[in-house]
């Protein structure tokens, strides 16, 4: 877990290089990255690779929890802001919480590894209709 802590670190000082015109884009193709990391620590067996992956994926994760953020504010009312975020703070959290219910049912029939790509892949299908 301290690798995807220090990709969040990562994610940070990468989100703030990112140009305002492209941040859409980037919100979008991290989601997917970051699935797409998550899949391959999976199927990894290897401690250096697996590491590596999950350092990955925390970069991405931070820097689509940054852009996530920063895109609700600049395209809300300024009056709205505080229930902006409020409500984005609310679902973001208890959707995790939902999808950690739900990795666990599944890992405790499947196995932990079985549970992380399907989850990875319904969310790269949700990116997909969404984008």
């Amino acid at each position: 877990m301290s690798a995807v802590g220090a990709g969040t670190a990562c994610g940070a000082l990468l989100a703030a290089s990112i140009p305002p015109g492209q941040r859409g884009r980037w919100l979008i193709g991290l989601g997917l990255v970051f699935c797409a990391f998550l899949i391959l620590a999976t199927v990894s067996h290897w401690l250096p690779l697996s590491a590596g992956l999950f350092l990955l994926a925390g970069t991405s994760q931070s820097v689509q929890l940054v852009l996530t953020s920063s895109l609700l504010q600049l395209v809300t009312r300024s009056d709205l802001h505080g229930r902006v975020v409020g409500l984005y703070a609310l679902l973001n959290n208890g959707l995790t919480r939902l999808g950690g219910a739900q990795a666990g049912l599944v890992a405790s029939q499947w196995r932990a590894p079985v549970a992380v790509a399907g989850g990875a892949l319904l969310c790269i299908l949700w990116s997909l209709v969404v984008a």
